[in-house]
């Protein structure tokens, strides 16, 4: 399952923005070793891709990712300026049922 929250979809633009692409918002493994995790990029949708319209953009994950990540949320933090570390942090969180983790 994959959960968009309304949070994020109203910032689904940032990505498509900054990539400056036409194409599906893509939830793909980023980084390697203790780093990996998932992101967000622009990309085509692919055979293998299961996608969804979320808003005006369409979000697609491939089908083998999302079946071993059981459920995947996509939520965007405002962050807190006073606070110190991750808590001051402004972005998409997405988190998974099942990490991932190489």
């Amino acid at each position: 399952m994959l959960t968009i929250t309304d949070k994020a979809i109203a910032h689904l633009h940032e990505i498509a923005d900054q990539h400056q692409s036409e194409g599906a918002i893509r939830i793909a493994v980023m980084g390697s070793g203790s780093s990996c995790g998932l992101g967000l990029v622009t990309d085509e949708i692919k055979d293998s891709d299961i996608s969804s319209q979320y808003g005006n953009y369409t979000v697609a994950v491939d089908g083998k990712l999302l079946e071993y990540c059981r459920t995947i949320t996509v939520d965007f933090s405002e962050g807190e300026p006073e606070a110190c570390s991750s808590r001051a942090q402004r972005g998409f969180l997405i988190t998974a049922e099942n990490p991932v983790v190489f």
